[in-house]
């Protein structure tokens, strides 16, 4: 993932406008057909949710914020399972219910703009399976009004998965097992011998 990465939409005349994840008029009057722009992350192989996360920026926020900014887009997410079943929608208000935003910097030197980590294992779990996850507005924003006009949009700027592991295949997992299970019984001999010699 690039710095900054956004989207395009298709402007009332047909032409591709560059955008971020926001909202915007799909139609040639102010206020009608408001949608939102979104940004599908699919993996090339099925993760774990365990320390799973996206860095989101530009909402204009701090550390002082208990809620988004209701003059800017706030952020919805869809995550997806095995075979791309939805594992759930989250909207800005169950992200904040879930505490799964947490401020990284309220000012990135090189992003000049704040940056946010939003934390997927928060919402869905740290044993789901992934295979991706879509960003999308709010088309209530952050205030909880309806937002029917062009909006600030934000932007992802990263995922990381430092902690995830790659879903290994049935068979691969018995033998990981297996593996783990002798290592078990090695290391409780191990022990034994050391507490006998005495």
């Amino acid at each position: 993932m690039g710095t900054h990465s956004g989207v395009r939409h298709q402007n009332a005349y047909g032409q591709l406008t560059d955008f971020g994840i926001g909202l915007y008029d799909s139609s040639s009057a102010l206020g009608i057909q408001t949608a939102s722009t979104g940004l599908n992350i699919v993996f090339d192989q099925l993760v774990s949710s365990h320390g799973l996360t996206a860095t989101l920026g530009d909402f204009n926020l701090n550390e002082f914020s208990t809620d988004f900014n209701t003059g800017r887009v706030a952020p919805t997410v869809s995550i997806y399972g095995s075979g791309g079943l939805l594992l759930g929608n989250f909207s800005a208000a169950d992200i904040i219910a879930d505490n799964a935003m947490s401020l990284l910097t309220s000012n990135d030197p090189i992003a000049n703009t704040d940056l946010w980590k939003l934390n997927l294992e928060s919402l869905v779990g740290p044993s789901a399976i992934v295979s991706g996850f879509t960003l999308a507005a709010d088309i209530h924003n952050g205030g909880g009004s309806l937002m029917a006009v062009n909006s600030i949009p934000y932007y992802l700027v990263s995922v990381t998965g430092c902690e995830c592991a790659s879903v290994p295949e049935p068979g691969s997992a018995f033998l990981i097992l297996s593996a783990g299970l002798g290592a078990l019984i090695i290391t409780r001999r191990r022990s034994r011998d050391l507490f006998s010699s005495k």
